[in-house]
């Protein structure tokens, strides 16, 4: 199954999940600039480097034959070129799977270095204030749930699955 067949199952799958696609990878690889070494040491062999935007290095790619009488430049080029654009093309789908996975494992709201460092952050603050509101307040329980500290998260979660009241989606009903 080529990259192709697999996009078009995810797709005829309705599979919707944010994901890193062929064509985000096919405009890094659009990106990529090759350098070479052609018979370093004397040797036989060329290789060929890989790097994002001419800096930032990827992978390499090796071509050598076993006789001097057999070397050709334009020839080893190409085959180290070919190793290299393929090991370049499963590590950006490696580093960009990882980027995408720690962004969506990072928290929605971003605190600046200040915040971090003195412990007193906007999301602390906004969530003492949420908290002053009723609890059956629709606001209230939804800020929480998608941005207040983890233990309140837990709190209402667990409050929604015991069998009383839930303060997630209580209408009123006190």
């Amino acid at each position: 199954m080529n990259e192709q067949d697999i996009e078009q199952a995810i797709q005829a799958k309705g599979l919707t999940a944010p994901r890193v696609t062929p064509a985000h990878i096919k405009a890094l690889m659009d990106r990529i600039v090759y350098t070479f070494d052609v018979r370093p040491n004397g040797s036989t062999t060329t290789l060929a480097h890989t790097f994002l935007d001419g800096s930032f290095y990827l992978a390499t790619g090796a071509s050598a034959c076993v006789s001097v009488e057999n070397f050709d430049a334009e020839l080893g080029k190409d085959i180290a070129m070919k190793g290299a654009k393929a090991a370049a093309e499963d590590k950006l789908w490696e580093l960009e799977g990882y980027a995408l996975w720690k962004r969506m494992a990072e928290p929605s709201i971003q605190l600046t270095p200040f915040e971090v460092q003195s412990g007193l952050d906007r999301v602390r603050w906004a969530e003492l204030l949420i908290r002053q509101l009723p609890e059956g307040h629709d606001g209230r329980n939804s800020w929480l749930l998608n941005y207040g500290s983890r233990e309140a998260q837990s709190g209402l979660a667990e409050r929604a699955t015991d069998g009383g009241p839930n303060p997630i989606y209580n209408q009123g009903a006190e």
